[in-house]
Formats: structure tokens, sequence, C-alpha cells
């Protein structure tokens, strides 16, 4: 019953998605990762604003890629409403790679660590390469965490997820955005460069315990 709600809910929802801008590229590919509308996002009464405002940072860096920003391949169309997003498929979360018991913070932080090599410290440097790219273009991810950080088959880091991505110094008040619990100061009012550079340290933190940066 709950499949079935869900198919009739998503299908209300092509109907309703944000119109598709002349802008905007379409996706072709038929091999991409589509990020589409959950059950739960349909109790947000923003929804198709947030994919709006998603979909015009992604067409950002459509413009200006990097290897350490996920690729995006364009919107998925259906009666002229963009009903989905895009990316190029990765082979797994970081937090998938080094955590695979599923541990909280700081039960993994206390673990062995046995999943943590130290090629990680070396690619970790390509989440701050990503993140200062992000920033050259005026943007703030404002969820950098492990289970937004994906690795390619080289083990190369991409960060993806930007439905909390915004511009610098946008208030974070009344903002709509959605952070991971765990991963961001709740005393921040604004969307800051510092917010995405806090974070990275703290994912050194989770990882290494503490990194010395060469």
């Amino acid at each position: 019953m709950l499949r079935d709600m869900e198919q009739s809910m998503m299908q209300t929802y092509r109907y309703q998605g944000p119109k598709v801008q002349e802008t905007w590229a379409v996706a072709s590919e038929k091999d991409y990762y589509l990020k589409a509308p959950g059950l739960t996002d349909f109790l947000y009464s923003e929804l198709e604003d947030g994919i709006q405002r998603e979909l015009e940072v992604c067409e950002v860096l459509r413009r200006h890629p990097r290897p350490n920003i996920a690729t995006y391949y364009g919107c998925r169309g259906e009666n002229g409403r963009a009903t989905g997003i895009c990316f190029k498929r990765y082979k797994e979360t970081l937090s998938g790679k080094v955590n695979r018991e599923y541990l909280n913070k700081n039960k993994f932080r206390a673990s062995g660590l046995e999943h943590v090599d130290d090629s990680l410290k070396e690619n970790l440097r390509g989440v701050l390469a990503g993140i200062n790219h992000l920033h050259s273009l005026g943007l703030v991810n404002n969820d950098i965490n492990p289970s937004n950080i994906m690795l390619d088959e080289d083990g190369v880091p991409v960060i993806v997820d930007f439905g909390s991505c915004r511009k610098t110094r946008v208030s974070l008040e009344n903002s709509a955005v959605r952070q991971t619990n765990g991963w961001y100061d709740p005393e921040n009012r604004l969307f800051l460069e510092k917010n995405d550079l806090d974070a990275f340290e703290e994912l050194k933190t989770w990882l290494f315990g503490s990194v010395d940066d060469e």
C-alpha cells in the first residue's frame, strides 16, 4: 500500500515539477543516477522550489565542471516539467567505504577504522579542491559530510548533492535547507565559505583523528 501511495504521488509530481527552462540541459544519457523526490519529500510545501534551486546550481556547475564535483547531465524532462536531476553514476560513498557497520559518528571514531587507509589522506585533498571550486563560483555547499562524497573507480572523491547549496552570504533563515545532523553548526545563520571549511576539518578528524596540513 505504501508503495502504491508513493507511485501515485510520484505520478502527480510529474505534472508539478518546475517548468523546464530553455537554458537547462535535458539528460539523454541512458546510464545515469536519477535524483528524484522520495515519499517523504512530498511533505515539504517548497519541494518544487527546492528542485528548481538545485537545478540552477547544477547548471552553473555544468558550465564550470571540475573532477571533484559530480558530473551533471541535465534534468529529466516530462511534459515540459523537470521531474528529476541526472548525474553520473559513481562507485560508492565515502561513508559506505569506510563505515560499513553504519556506526554513529562517535562510535566510528572510537572504532579501529580498519577500512581507512593512507590513500584516503591524499585523496581527501580532492574534496577540498571541490569545495574551493564551489567557492570560486560564489557558492556554498553547506552539507559536506561522508554520505555526500562519492568515490569513482580510481578512488577520486567527488562532491554530490547540491540541495543545500546556495550563493555565499545568503541567509539560512527560512531557507528550507535540510542539512545532515551532526555535520553542521546549528548556530550558523548565513551561507558562508567557513561552513564548508569547518565541515571539511570535521571530516578529516572523523577519518584520521587529526591531519596536519603538509
